[in-house]
């Protein structure tokens, strides 16, 4: 059996590289490839928790490459009702993350349809691998 959690980290690592590579100039972007790069050496499960935790509650739109994802919805005011309306204390990690989906969402526009589409695909992927990650803990 493949190793779920290692095919995750290194599609989330080839998302990352592919975005920075695309825009160099975006230090945002190569802050987060140096954050996966990071949390992958240092706790190989922290990526897919983080993901899971606030990423995967967009599975559908996600799966349907519903472009509003990146074009309309406020994330960080989102995570923040969140936060407030549970009194959970934020985590520097899961706001990394989170800022991955705001520099997707500010660089959107300047991708084209073929980069559109791998970036759909690197998503799609990253949801079907929680999928069976979730599938995997819950049989245990």
């Amino acid at each position: 059996m493949t190793d779920i959690t290692k095919t995750f980290n290194q599609q989330l690592l080839n998302l990352a590289q592919t975005l920075s590579d695309r825009f160099p100039n975006n230090k945002n972007l190569s802050i987060f490839l140096t954050g996966i790069q990071t949390l992958k050496s240092a706790n190989k499960n922290k990526l897919i928790e983080i993901f899971t935790l606030h990423v995967y509650q967009y599975r559908t739109i996600i799966m349907k490459k519903d472009e509003t994802f990146f074009l309309t919805r406020d994330y960080l005011k989102e995570k923040k009702k969140i936060l407030d309306q549970n009194k959970y204390e934020d985590d520097v990690d899961d706001n990394k993350l989170l800022d991955i989906i705001g520099n997707l969402k500010s660089c959107w526009g300047d991708l084209n349809d073929k980069e559109h589409l791998s970036i759909w695909q690197y998503l799609r992927v990253l949801m079907v691998l929680c999928d069976r990650k979730i599938s995997q803990v819950i049989n245990k």
